[in-house]
């Protein structure tokens, strides 16, 4: 696992975090954490793996499932809500739109409320996923672990739409 935090005084808001509130945010490969911090080319970026201290509680949003849930009407509601809540979390936020995170922030202060130690997502930017934790002193470093990239380049893909914003067909 791979991690980015930023220190309380100087933490934006994330996907996860109200600003100033800083959590540990872990991926779960290289690509998926230097995607997650979307250097450009030439930005050096440095990774290490960490080991848990202890057994986290994690929220699981990552990979919801029909079949995790009561076959009843009930079970199709919190499968809705599960799915809902699975999108809003993995859906791309430009840094303009950062007031779209306020969903995903109130979902992980129920969440950390609950006792969770933080919230397991699909990545908007790779196929990887996220490990939001919310305490990060329950992960340590693994000696040895560190290595450094540069960022080389960086591959859009794009669509074209129509002046109603609509894609193009």
């Amino acid at each position: 696992m791979i991690w980015v935090r930023p220190p309380p005084p100087i933490a934006s808001a994330g996907r996860l975090n109200r600003p100033g509130v800083s959590f540990l945010y872990v991926g779960s490969s290289h690509k998926t954490a230097i995607s997650e911090i979307r250097p450009h080319p030439g930005h050096l970026v440095s990774l290490g793996q960490f080991d848990t201290v202890r057994d986290l509680t994690v929220l699981d949003f990552s990979k919801p499932t029909f079949l995790d849930f009561p076959l009843n009407d009930v079970g199709l509601e919190q499968f809705e809500l599960t799915l809902s809540i699975d999108r809003d979390l993995s859906r791309p936020i430009t840094p303009e739109q950062r007031a779209a995170y306020i969903s995903a922030q109130f979902v992980a202060d129920l969440v950390r409320q609950c006792g969770f130690d933080g919230v397991l997502y699909r990545s908007s930017v790779s196929d990887g996923t996220n490990l939001c934790v919310f305490d990060p002193r329950t992960l340590k470093f693994a000696p040895g672990s560190a290595s450094l990239f540069r960022t080389r380049s960086v591959h859009y893909e794009y669509e074209e739409l129509t002046p109603s914003g609509q894609r193009r067909r």
